[in-house]
């Protein structure tokens, strides 16, 4: 990467799936766990590091993770996903000079997206991005370091977006026109609907 500059990627995969019937993110779109696309579409992606934030009790998704990430555990779940988000920051390497929130329920996030991203990032000087659609700020998000401390002092069930929202004249945005490749999956009913999207984008 160019400048010194590497970005970390942190997929959060450890929430309760609470609006889900049973395990989210090991349901199976099509022939894969829903986690696992978002995994594989990191790894194949220009970041530096792979690392997912899990719930050390979920054995399902423990067991779909590749040599190649990083394992970071959400001992704190109970806390909302700023513990998530806190989790995985820590395990960021020392080197990296930023870090690429993504979420397990995102599959069809492509490593193409991911790179705009970074691009943006590394090309234009920008200490914060997100992903927008019709205006409206969505993950992936990418944070520089020198945010790292503020994102350490959120608390509560609110994400990394907190801090975007707090310095707003620092985020740049990459526009993504179709909402699909930002789709998330949160009830069973999404799952029906992203196999019904895939299938036309196949």
């Amino acid at each position: 990467m160019s400048d010194n500059k590497s970005v970390s990627g942190v997929i959060l995969a450890s929430g309760f799936s609470s609006r889900f019937r049973g395990d989210k993110l090991s349901a199976k779109l099509d022939e894969k766990p829903i986690v696992a696309y978002a995994v594989e579409n990191a790894l194949n992606s220009e970041l530096a590091e792979v690392i997912v934030v899990i719930d050390p009790d979920n054995k399902a998704v423990r067991k779909l993770m590749p040599d190649k990430v990083k394992i970071a555990e959400n001992r704190h779940r109970e806390e909302g996903i700023s513990s998530a988000v806190k989790a995985g920051l820590k395990s960021v390497d020392e080197n990296s000079t930023a870090a690429l929130f993504l979420v397990g329920d995102q599959p069809f996030v492509s490593p193409a997206l991911i790179n705009r991203i970074v691009n943006a990032y590394l090309e234009e000087d920008c200490q914060i991005v997100s992903c927008s659609h019709k205006g409206v700020w969505k993950n992936p998000m990418l944070f520089d370091r020198s945010f790292f401390e503020q994102l350490l002092s959120i608390a509560g069930d609110v994400g990394a977006k907190q801090v975007a929202l707090l310095n707003p004249d620092r985020v740049c945005t990459v526009e993504v026109k179709d909402p699909l490749p930002l789709f998330d999956i949160d009830t069973f009913e999404d799952l029906e609907k992203a196999r019904r999207l895939k299938n036309m984008v196949d």
